[in-house]
């Protein structure tokens, strides 16, 4: 339950911080927790890229 408020008030603090747009906030928002889901994804295909190119 901590990291889904968490999560919530670290998106909130982008959005008071001006580094997302209302639309984006909105946007994450309304695809709460799908967006997590996604940015999850995206940094563990990250991080899979960059092993494998280590290990070239």
């Amino acid at each position: 339950m901590f990291e889904m408020l968490n999560s919530w008030q670290m998106e909130y603090e982008k959005f008071q911080n001006g580094e997302i747009t209302k639309e984006e906030y909105d946007y994450w928002r309304y695809n709460y927790p799908k967006v997590e889901a996604e940015r999850f994804k995206q940094d563990i295909d990250k991080l899979r890229k960059a092993k494998k190119q280590q290990s070239e």
